[in-house]
């Protein structure tokens, strides 16, 4: 049994870090977004010569709600099955 849960925590990371790695992207006329799949977002670059402060302000502000978001999500896990079993 503790085989087995060791086993199915060392595939929790290996997906954990897939999830890191790969990309998703959204593009168009007005900008272009990077994230991973792990909600992060990991580029992000508006499309205007005159809006570099804000891109800039509203890539730390996407970061932070992600933040906000992992925060809640491992809360709710450690509250549920899975975080009793170490999984989070």
């Amino acid at each position: 049994m503790m085989k087995q849960l060791k086993s199915l925590q060392e595939g929790m990371k290996k997906f954990k870090e897939d999830l890191e790695r790969e990309t998703v992207e959204f593009e168009n006329e007005h900008c272009r977004i990077v994230s991973n799949l792990a909600g992060e977002i990991v580029e992000l670059k508006i499309k205007s010569s005159d809006c570099e402060n804000l891109e800039k302000h509203l890539f730390e502000a996407l970061k932070e709600v992600n933040k906000r978001v992992k925060e809640k999500v491992k809360e709710k896990a450690e509250n549920s099955l899975f975080g009793g079993m170490g999984l989070f």
